[in-house]
């Protein structure tokens, strides 16, 4: 069974089509680009896979899950991350924090669980921190934070955006 799987996904603003028919099917550790021309729907197919748009019709499937009966807010859950062609980044916080923002829906304390600073709320925070550090170690950025974004160069800016959706672990 494939990891990802977008069958026959079609999408259209009014009496516009942005996609249709699109077919892709990918598996487990497999790395593909998608590719084209300006306005080809490139960006579309992959805010169709986030659920940042819901398809006029066809499936969109992640490892047995149909994203396109899920609630948007619950595709991260699933593994979805991405990343944006213009940075999203909160500029007057830490490099480190941006990254923690990412890995705050694999938490489970709970709000007040994390305003109590129960026990399960300090274990989450302490691995979310050491998961942080680590993606950061990956991506050339541990050196940098406790920087400010806003500090950072653009290609470091584009590498801690990178992060952020890596240490949500996507499938």
């Amino acid at each position: 069974m494939a990891l990802l799987t977008v069958q026959d996904v079609t999408l259209r603003f009014g009496g516009v089509t942005a996609l249709q028919h699109v077919n892709l099917t990918m598996e487990t550790g497999e790395i593909r680009g998608v590719i084209g021309p300006n306005g080809a729907g490139k960006s579309t197919l992959i805010n169709v896979i986030s659920r940042f748009y819901p398809p006029t019709s066809g499936q969109v499937e992640l490892d047995g899950v149909y994203l396109t009966r899920q609630a948007a807010h619950t595709v991260a859950h699933h593994g979805v991350a991405r990343t944006f062609q213009n940075l999203e980044l909160f500029e007057t916080m830490t490099v480190l924090d941006n990254v923690l923002v990412g890995d705050h829906a694999r938490q489970r304390a709970g709000f007040w669980g994390t305003i109590l600073q129960t026990p399960w709320a300090k274990r989450d925070e302490r691995q979310a921190r050491d998961r942080a550090l680590a993606v950061l170690e990956e991506v050339g950025l541990a050196p940098l934070w406790y920087r400010p974004a806003h500090a950072l160069s653009f290609g470091q800016r584009r590498l801690l955006e990178l992060a952020r959706a890596l240490v949500q672990r996507p499938k």
